[in-house]
């Protein structure tokens, strides 16, 4: 064992590593995005919502869990509907799956061109 740690030692660098203080280069912080909430959307009638995975780019409809209770007050029902939400994906309502791919990447393409005209701008 002490042989194979001496032979190690033999490869060290001859120069001296710079770290970031050395060198004067500040390192900056990842800017941390923050999601708000702005409200809810109905779902329009023959639309699907389709969820999107950004990492992976998978996309699948999504399950909308549907509730029916009878109100005791009125005697008439009342239908919830609520979906599960994923901070990760992307929703967008299309009629089918082509549609919902077709308007991601044309959501996807304005945004890479606001960028792009900030990178120019300033």
């Amino acid at each position: 064992m002490v042989q194979i740690l001496t032979a190690m030692n033999e490869f060290e660098s001859p120069l001296p590593i710079i770290t970031d203080n050395q060198a004067g280069i500040e390192l900056q912080d990842k800017v941390r995005q923050e999601y708000k909430f702005f409200g809810s959307v109905p779902l329009r009638k023959g639309m699907i919502l389709y969820e999107i995975t950004m990492s992976t780019g998978e996309i699948k409809p999504l399950h909308i869990e549907r509730n029916a209770a009878l109100d005791i007050t009125t005697g008439k029902p009342v239908f919830n509907s609520k979906a599960i939400y994923n901070p990760k994906c992307f929703y967008i309502m299309a009629i089918n799956e082509k549609n919902a791919i077709r308007k991601y990447n044309k959501i996807v393409m304005q945004a890479m061109q606001k960028v792009k005209q900030k990178h120019e701008t300033g």
